[in-house]
């Protein structure tokens, strides 16, 4: 049985956060509708590696009627042309588009998972919990008011399709499938399934906060290679010997990070993320030279007053850089729209 802490920390977790579904609300299978902000694919499966069925114009607007396991592609019905046989059932045709290429309105994570069956395929399983009688769970985010009185018969595993935060922020919410039906609990009550991150964050579906989640994963996940290479750089200026093994790799930000459409949605992380590609600039040109000083042959492999005064030049501005992107991230996470925050 679960003790009086776990209650006292649902209750005072359910007050900090303010519950994303406050804000953004449950809504309807009909009210789910996605539109291009590009011109997009509309693909016979989940991924790039499905055929083509169909080229999107830019501000095309269609009804959703499914998603992935990890929502970074959404199952619409289409109405215009297409040869492609294998995609049209009982007369209407669907098709997938990439995530990043759309807006929507109502809550994709309530979209089925897989959607609707139009072609024979098998896809590896997303996360899985084990739930049970003692589990808590809700039909409708972690409110009291919504927890389902219903036990489940013995144990049960069940796929994780959907979650609000991550371990960073201790305790999250998690979202899973049951007999055909989406509930919602907690990480202290399953424990944090295997691989959850492969599934989408509920913060993290919509522009803020998805602007937010990329904010911080390319800085967090960076840092160590630039404070690598910084480091090398500096030893050289001090005058001593420093290893060419392991030179960190050139930073690269993802394609579907920080989109224009997500940008244009959401303008004030214009400046955090300006800086950031500013800082990426500057450490991948430090990085670039050190490596042209490795590669150099045995006898000329040092770094010159002129090497050392660009890289330093670089690390320099990149430090700068750096100082604004944590300037701004502070006051963006504090006013995340989704997680309760205020200007």
């Amino acid at each position: 049985m679960k003790n009086f802490n776990n209650y006292l920390i649902c209750i005072i977790l359910v007050l900090v956060m303010g519950i994303v579904t406050s804000a953004q609300g449950r809504t309807d299978l009909s009210d789910v509708y996605v539109t291009t902000q590009d011109y997009a694919n509309l693909r016979l499966g989940p991924g790039e590696n499905w055929d083509v069925i169909a080229k999107l114009d830019f501000g095309t607007t269609l009804k959703a009627t499914g998603r992935s396991v990890d929502s970074r592609w959404i199952q619409v019905i289409y109405e215009g042309d297409t040869d492609q046989s294998g995609a049209t059932i009982d007369g209407v045709t669907y098709g997938w588009v990439a995530y990043w290429l759309l807006v929507w309105t109502g809550d994709i994570l309530e979209l089925p998972i897989d959607g609707i069956d139009t072609i024979r395929s098998a896809r590896p399983s997303g996360p899985l919990i084990t739930i049970d009688s003692d589990t808590m769970y809700y039909v409708d985010g972690i409110d009291p008011s919504t927890r389902v009185l219903d036990t489940v018969d013995g144990e049960q595993t069940v796929e994780v399709t959907g979650r609000i935060g991550s371990t960073q922020a201790g305790f999250f919410w998690i979202q899973f499938e049951y007999e055909g039906e989406f509930y919602w609990t907690a990480s202290w009550e399953v424990g944090v399934p295997r691989g959850y991150r492969e599934v989408a964050d509920g913060s993290a579906v919509f522009p803020y906060g998805r602007l937010l989640t990329q904010l911080q994963q390319t800085v967090n996940t960076n840092q160590s290679n630039w404070r690598t290479i910084t480091r090398r750089w500096t030893d050289l200026e001090g005058g001593f010997e420093t290893t060419c093994n392991n030179i960190p790799p050139l930073t690269v930000v993802r394609a579907d990070f920080f989109t224009p459409t997500d940008l244009r949605n959401e303008t004030e992380f214009t400046p955090a993320v300006t800086a950031l590609f500013s800082l990426i600039d500057n450490m991948n040109n430090a990085t670039t030279l050190f490596r042209e000083v490795c590669n150099r042959p045995a006898e000329q492999r040092f770094a010159t007053p002129e090497d050392l005064n660009e890289a330093l030049g670089y690390i320099e501005e990149a430090d700068n850089q750096l100082t604004i992107v944590q300037l701004f991230l502070t006051p963006l996470e504090r006013r995340n729209p989704l997680l309760g925050g205020s200007n």
